[in-house]
């Protein structure tokens, strides 16, 4: 449990600012990703 206490209170502190900076936005949902490349990967 204090693991988990842990890890929030670090994530209150900022430790993903960096990575949320320079993050960018996907060009589709996962719905969208799902049925336009996964489906058609497992359908073979």
């Amino acid at each position: 449990m204090q693991d988990v206490v842990e890890m929030f209170a670090a994530q209150d502190d900022g430790i993903y600012d960096a990575d949320w900076a320079r993050a960018t936005t996907a060009p589709t949902d996962l719905r969208t990703w799902c049925r336009e490349v996964l489906l058609p990967a497992v359908a073979g």
